[in-house]
């Protein structure tokens, strides 16, 4: 990967983007990351590894979430704990010619040897924090990727009870507090556990994983609507009595159903009061939909045809 500074940044700090690029390195035919990944993305990033641009500051949150993980590192003098230890295994696929296995490697965050439990921490948004909290909707990547570590840690003598997340909430505001209390989060730090699967149920996603990615190798697969971040168009609600949207439907019968249904100001105890000083004054703004992960952070877009289709 080629990385530029088209916003004129100090040397030293595209070196040690640079450095931390190459750190990531896993030392095995796949890591964790790149086995969670949509295969055609980690096929692409491989063929034109030596072409791929990306500027130093869409690396910005990576760097600050690397410089978290080296803080935690500290306590790795404590023998209670593992940190930022890199953990090796070897996979034999059903039904392949190969004699050799194939090899994965992640490496974890915290392992809580006391109450084996293992540890992720992610430098996060309060959105995500909030849908966590409030609606137990959490990105399945992140159950996905504790429950591989843990499937890593199992195999290397270290059992995993349980399996959580560490929020640092990155867009924290004290402004905002009141609001948020009112969405259901408020702190800046969240820890969320995550469902732990079966052994067998790990090893199984494991080897799925694996034999995807390896036969994208000799049938390179289109990315799916869920791995494109596909986004639906939509329809936003809006009022001049405030910035954002109201609410986003799909459909203008949604729209008029959720302004009847909301339009009523009501007291402490339920009381009618009156009407919202909306009701009455709204218009509808089409929100068209977007592939968010195809436009927004994929590296390989420049090289991939299912995006040049799209974009037609």
């Amino acid at each position: 990967m080629i990385i530029t500074n088209k916003h004129n940044l100090p040397d030293w700090y595209i070196t040690t983007v640079e450095k931390q690029i190459a750190h990531h390195d896993s030392k095995a035919d796949y890591s964790v990351t790149e086995l969670l990944e949509p295969p055609r993305i980690s096929r692409l990033k491989e063929q034109y590894k030596d072409e791929i641009r990306e500027d130093a500051i869409d690396l910005t949150y990576a760097i600050f979430g690397s410089a978290v993980h080296n803080l935690f590192e500290s306590i790795n003098d404590d023998d209670r704990y593992l940190t930022e230890e890199r953990f090796f295994a070897n996979i034999d696929l059903p039904n392949s010619d190969s004699e050799r296995p194939v090899t994965f490697s992640g490496q974890i965050d915290v392992y809580d040897k006391a109450e084996q439990t293992l540890w992720d921490i992610k430098v996060g948004t309060s959105y995500e924090v909030m849908k966590a909290n409030k609606y137990n909707d959490v990105r399945h990547e992140r159950v996905e990727q504790l429950n591989v570590y843990a499937w890593l840690l199992h195999i290397h003598n270290y059992p995993v009870k349980h399996i959580k997340n560490l929020f640092l909430v990155r867009d924290h505001r004290p402004m905002e507090q009141l609001q948020k209390a009112k969405d259901g989060y408020t702190d800046k730090i969240y820890i969320h556990e995550q469902n732990l699967w079966p052994i067998e149920v790990q090893k199984g996603f494991i080897l799925n994983r694996i034999v995807i990615h390896e036969g994208s190798k000799q049938n390179l697969p289109y990315c799916t609507p869920e791995e494109q971040w596909r986004q639906d168009d939509k329809l936003a609600i809006m009022s001049k009595f405030q910035k954002k949207a109201h609410k986003l439907v799909d459909t203008p019968e949604q729209s008029i159903e959720w302004i009847e249904k909301n339009k009523w100001k009501r007291d402490s105890k339920g009381k009618i009061t009156g009407t919202q000083n909306w009701y009455g004054k709204t218009w509808i703004e089409d929100r068209p939909g977007k592939v968010a992960r195809c436009e927004d952070y994929c590296v390989a877009k420049p090289y991939c045809s299912q995006y040049r289709n799209m974009i037609r």
